[in-house]
């Protein structure tokens, strides 16, 4: 789901004034905020762009380190603004603030997740093991702490 998507549900409680207690609607809610499509979908294309592929066996490799690395950086931010500009005019409080990092934060443990990505541009070095396994607890935590927000 998109991250778009998630700001106006969000704005649209908000005005309505409705706090529903934990429902299925409001992890819906939080679902759409840890899946930003949009930067999801920039990012197929940032591999397609920034990197090679090659067979037997198969292997992928960035071919533009810098290229990557300014894309991944753009992708971060525009994942926040996604959520920032539908919701700008009913910014009032203090979750908000909480709410617009959680895109990116997903974005990045994504692309943590990913076996080649733009993630690796940053971090080339950082061992398979405790990138899959710290960004698998770290997506957990996000999560669980998304679901707590207030409203």
């Amino acid at each position: 789901m998109s991250t778009i998507l998630y700001s106006r549900v969000v704005r649209e409680r908000h005005l309505s004034g409705e706090r529903p207690p934990a429902s299925p609607k409001k992890y819906l809610e939080m679902v759409a905020a840890l899946v930003p499509l949009e930067v999801l979908g920039l990012h197929a294309l940032a591999l397609e762009v920034f990197t090679e592929s090659a067979l037997p066996p198969p292997t992928t490799w960035i071919t533009n380190v810098d290229g990557m690395r300014w894309a991944f950086v753009v992708m971060v931010l525009l994942s926040m603004l996604f959520y920032a500009v539908p919701k700008w005019k009913t910014w009032s409080r203090w979750s908000d603030y909480l709410r617009v990092l959680i895109p990116p934060l997903a974005f990045v443990l994504w692309t943590a997740l990913q076996r080649v990505s733009a993630f690796d541009a940053w971090f080339p070095a950082l061992d398979t093991g405790v990138r899959f396994f710290t960004a698998a607890a770290l997506a957990s935590l996000l999560t669980f702490l998304t679901a707590r927000l207030p409203d």
